[in-house]
């Protein structure tokens, strides 16, 4: 069954409803937070919707950032706000959206790392994968690439819109919930933690010994099977398909910061970064602190390769 959502969907295109949902917004204690944006396919992001949902107030909010252009000075008193918790799905893209916006997404969580840590044996971790393994839902994601900037949008659109944060808060609660619940076990002193380890490897050791054998002969043919798959498909132009799944062989680039050419271009920044290399999240907060242009770092990057990375979905 298709996800539908529960919670009033407000659609804001003017500032005067803009500005009374974010005085709401700023009352609950927890809120999810989604945006879609267009250009992506050419190497730019221009935030066309942010989308803010909470359960204490039932309500999705989708703000218009294009009817309301420069939204940085509405949206700063609730992602800055170190009282509202900001939940999303892969939150490292809404820190990016927002950032460019020149804010800073603070007190905030992330339920694509939380289920990894929860529940790492999942089949994937996509938004519509935990969507059907919590809350029995299937998410239709055919609008995620549609085009986000024009206007007017369709009530598909809104929908999808709304859904997507809406699970993402209801998907968090739950992961939240499993993760108190086990951290119960942690509150203990040094021995109890030591007793709490032996009985925990007891039972692993309990449970996976009955399937122990046949677990690890499926183990090894997936892996197998995979890098079978990654030699064979280069006779196929790198992609193939049939009736059980799909497998492609995606070439990514491999590329280093140039401590040569750091040195030679900025000299000034080169000895706070280079330990013994570049680490490019440090190289990126140097940069902003110089205000230096993100354009400029990618003359310091350089190609020293590539690989294949192999994808394989299965069929229903």
């Amino acid at each position: 069954m298709l996800y539908s959502p529960e919670w009033e969907i407000n659609f804001i295109d003017d500032w005067e409803r803009a500005r009374e949902a974010i005085d709401n917004l700023l009352t609950c204690a927890l809120v999810a937070v989604d945006t879609e944006t267009a250009g992506w396919q050419y190497g730019s992001n221009r935030l066309c919707l942010a989308q803010f949902s909470s359960e204490e107030i039932r309500t999705n909010y989708i703000f218009d950032c294009i009817a309301l252009e420069n939204c940085s000075d509405l949206f700063k008193p609730v992602i800055e706000s170190k009282e509202v918790k900001k939940v999303a799905h892969n939150v490292s893209f809404e820190y990016k959206i927002f950032e460019s916006l020149g804010l800073e997404l603070k007190n905030y969580e992330c339920t694509l790392e939380l289920a990894k840590k929860i529940r790492p044996h999942l089949d994937g971790f996509r938004l519509s994968t935990l969507t059907e393994h919590f809350l029995g839902y299937s998410l239709d994601k055919s609008l995620q690439t549609s085009d986000w900037s024009r206007r007017p949008l369709s009530d598909s659109q809104i929908l999808y819109a709304a859904s997507d944060a809406e699970v993402t808060y209801k998907i968090f609660v739950i992961l939240k919930s499993i993760k108190d619940k086990l951290d119960y076990t942690l509150s203990q002193d040094i021995d109890g933690l030591l007793k709490s380890f032996k009985e925990l490897t007891l039972k692993r050791a309990d449970l996976i010994k009955p399937i122990f054998d046949e677990l690890s002969d499926v183990d090894y043919l997936l892996e197998e099977i995979k890098q079978r798959v990654k030699v064979l498909l280069p006779k196929y132009d790198n992609y193939y398909e049939n009736e059980y799944g799909s497998a492609r062989l995606q070439e990514v680039r491999k590329t280093e910061v140039s401590i040569e050419l750091l040195k030679k271009k900025y000299p000034e920044i080169a000895d706070q970064v280079i330990e013994p290399y570049v680490k490019r999240d440090k190289l990126k907060a140097i940069w902003r602190e110089f205000n230096l242009s993100p354009s400029l770092m990618e003359e310091l990057i350089i190609d020293v390769g590539k690989n294949f990375r192999l994808q394989i979905e299965v069929k229903d």
